[in-house]
């Protein structure tokens, strides 16, 4: 066994580092009661008018159109899981999620796959609004356009956003940021993993615009790729609050 780690810290005095379980809400208990959706109509629906907190059984819903579901407010929305395996699943072309909200929003559970656009895409105009997403895979997005972010966008009007213990599986950008392209005021990744994104431009795994704050935090990157090989592209970002923490482990078997 062969194992590589690569530590990188950088770190003006600033913020405080984040943890997962301070970002996270508690999860669902197995017996809490749970709202069954059965197809992309009703789900989409249920979301974009959700008010407070929204708990979903387990589901894995195919798009039967190109549109998202857009959150103008803000929402808790969580999969309540009964095993390890059990994922409230959106699948398919076009975006999953817009998000204007000015307000918080949360998605706990999720699973994005196979979209060919962002899988999520946050355009809220606010500075001072919050997205968290917690315990969420990406997996087999692809963005052939040349648009950024194969699998996650933030535009640069956008507050904070939270990534935690969220696993960006195999997603692909023809441009900047293989799985992640932000241009938000604070990115605060913990606890996540990389694996297999690439990118025909900078940024296999994570691409960070000018006057983007990317903190990335105990999270793990393998086999990404983008332009002269390199996992994550930062273009300088403000001042005082400018700052990367990583943290790399790959393992081999000889």
């Amino acid at each position: 066994m062969f194992r590589f780690v690569l530590n990188v810290l950088v770190l003006p005095a600033c913020l405080l580092l984040p943890s997962a379980s301070a970002l996270c809400p508690e999860e669902p208990a197995a017996d809490d009661p749970c709202t069954h959706v059965n197809d992309w109509f009703t789900l989409k629906s249920l979301i974009s008018s959700a008010n407070g907190a929204v708990i979903l059984c387990p589901f894995d819903i195919a798009k039967t159109d190109r549109d998202p579901i857009l959150l103008r407010k803000g929402a808790t929305v969580m999969c309540r899981k009964t095993s390890e395996h059990d994922e409230c699943t959106i699948r398919g072309e076009g975006e999953h999620i817009r998000s204007t909200s000015l307000d918080q929003v949360v998605f706990s559970g999720f699973s994005f796959k196979e979209s060919d656009e962002h899988a999520v895409y946050i355009q809220s105009s606010s500075p001072t609004n919050v997205h968290t997403f917690c315990d969420c895979v990406f997996e087999d997005n692809r963005r052939v356009d040349g648009v950024r972010g194969g699998a996650f966008k933030t535009e640069k009007s956008t507050g904070v956003v939270n990534i935690a213990s969220c696993t960006f599986r195999r997603n692909h950008c023809a441009s900047f940021g293989g799985a992640i392209y932000t241009r938000s005021n604070f990115t605060n990744i913990v606890d996540s993993t990389f694996v297999g994104n690439t990118a025909s431009g900078p940024g296999g795994a994570i691409a960070a615009a000018k006057y983007a704050d990317l903190t990335i935090t105990n999270s793990f990157f393998n086999e990404n790729y983008g332009e002269k090989s390199y996992a994550i592209i930062i273009k300088p970002c403000k001042l005082p609050c400018c700052r990367m923490t990583v943290s790399e482990r790959r393992e081999a078997q000889n």
